[in-house]
């Protein structure tokens, strides 16, 4: 998942039981929707390759 979405431009690191993304200091709303809207596009990807 962490290649999937590092792929798709978000930088993120897995726990046990959930991830931790990693986004600047200083991010506004837009940019975090963007963000999710490449969580759910790596998803898609991880859940087409299962």
């Amino acid at each position: 998942m962490n290649a999937l979405l590092a792929g798709n431009g978000v930088i993120s690191r897995n726990m046990i039981d959930a991830m931790a993304f990693c986004p600047p200091l200083a991010v506004s709303l837009a940019e975090i929707d963007e963000m999710t809207g490449f969580v759910a596009k790596s998803l898609d990807q991880l859940a087409a390759n299962v």
